[in-house]
C-alpha cells in the first residue's frame, strides 16, 4: 500500500480567521444603547420587532435615520422568528434606498429608540475590529442619509372628499416633507420608496392617492387617478415577510423649492368617521445636504 503523500509546507501556513462575531440582543425595552468595548465596532444589521411604529437609529447623540416597523396592513419588519434576520427593514433599505451601514464605536455607540416598549424586539449586529469594516458607513453626521417621512392626516375622514397628509413624524432635525411645505434651500430629496398603511371604518377608507413633483402629478398625470389605496386592493401595501414594496426603478429627485403635495381621496359611507391620523403615508428615499451636515 502507497505511503500517504506528505502535505506540502505552504498547505499548512494558514490565513488567521477574521475576528468578526454576529450578535443578537434581545429587549422588551423601549431604548436600548449596545456600546462596544475599546478597540471594537458594532456594525448594525437588522431590527426585527413586534409592537412599535418605528424606531430611531441614533450614533452618539446624532440620528441617523428613523424606521418604520409596522403600522396597519404595513409590516416593514418581521417578528422576532418569522423569518430570519436578512429579510428585515436595514437589509431593505441597504438593498433599494442606500447601501450603507450604521456603525458605532465605544465613542460613539448605537441607541435604538422605539416609539413604544416592543412585545419582543432582536437587534443583530456584527462586532469587529475598529479599523475594519464591511462596507460604506454613515457618517456622525451624515451629508446623504435614508430619510423616511411618517405622513398623516389632521382631518378626521367625515366626507367623500380629498384629504391632505400635512402631519409628519420625523425626528427632530430632519426637514418635515408633509403636504404644503417645500423643500428647504440647499437640501435634495430622491425618492425611492412608497408605502400606504391602509385602515377602515365601516366602508369609509382612502380610496387613492395622489403625489405631485413640481407641478405635476407622478402617478396617471393624465387623468389624475392616483394610486389604489383602498384596504381590499392597496398598490402601496408594504409586507416584507411577502416579498411586496413599491419600489421605483428610478427615484423621483425633488429640488430645493419644489413643494410638497401629497393627497388622497377618500369616501364616506354617512356613518362611519375615520379618525385623524388613522392611514400613514411613507416616503422612504435619500436626503441630500447640497451644502453641507445636517
Amino acid at each position: 500500500m502507497a505511503a500517504t503523500p506528505a502535505i506540502p509546507p505552504e498547505f499548512l501556513e494558514l490565513e488567521p480567521t477574521p475576528a468578526v462575531n454576529i450578535r443578537r440582543y434581545e429587549t422588551t425595552s423601549a431604548t436600548v444603547t449596545l456600546t462596544p468595548k475599546s478597540g471594537r465596532k458594532y456594525v448594525l444589521d437588522e431590527i426585527l420587532a413586534d409592537g412599535p411604529h418605528y424606531a430611531d437609529i441614533i450614533v452618539g447623540t446624532n440620528t441617523i435615520m428613523r424606521v418604520p416597523l409596522a403600522k396597519n396592513d404595513c409590516k416593514f419588519t418581521p417578528k422576532p422568528g418569522e423569518l430570519g434576520p436578512s429579510a428585515g427593514i436595514l437589509n431593505f433599505l441597504r438593498k433599494h434606498v442606500l447601501n450603507k451601514f450604521v456603525a458605532g464605536t465605544s465613542t460613539y455607540p448605537i441607541t435604538i429608540k422605539f416609539d413604544s416598549a416592543p412585545t419582543l424586539a432582536e437587534i443583530y449586529y456584527y462586532d469587529i475590529p475598529e479599523g475594519e469594516s464591511l462596507g460604506d458607513e454613515f457618517e456622525v453626521a451624515p451629508t446623504e442619509y435614508v430619510y423616511c417621512g411618517i405622513l398623516t392626516h389632521s382631518a378626521a375622514v367625515s366626507s367623500s372628499a380629498k384629504y391632505a397628509f400635512d402631519t409628519i413624524y420625523v425626528p427632530t432635525g430632519f426637514p418635515e416633507l408633509k403636504s404644503g411645505t417645500y423643500l428647504p434651500s440647499n437640501t435634495e430629496f430622491e425618492l425611492k420608496v412608497l408605502a400606504f398603511a391602509a385602515v377602515a371604518s365601516g366602508s369609509t377608507e382612502f380610496t387613492y392617492l395622489h403625489l405631485w413633483l413640481h407641478g405635476r402629478e407622478l402617478f396617471h398625470p393624465e387623468d389624475h387617478k392616483g394610486l389604489s389605496v383602498k384596504t381590499s386592493y392597496n398598490d402601496l401595501k408594504f409586507d416584507v415577510t411577502k416579498a411586496i414594496a413599491f419600489v421605483m426603478p428610478k427615484g423621483a429627485v425633488y429640488k430645493p423649492g419644489y413643494q410638497i403635495v401629497v393627497e388622497a381621496d377618500a369616501t364616506y359611507d354617512g356613518t362611519n368617521t375615520l379618525a385623524a391620523e388613522s392611514a400613514y403615508c411613507y416616503l422612504i428615499g435619500i436626503m441630500r445636504r447640497l451644502g453641507g451636515g445636517r
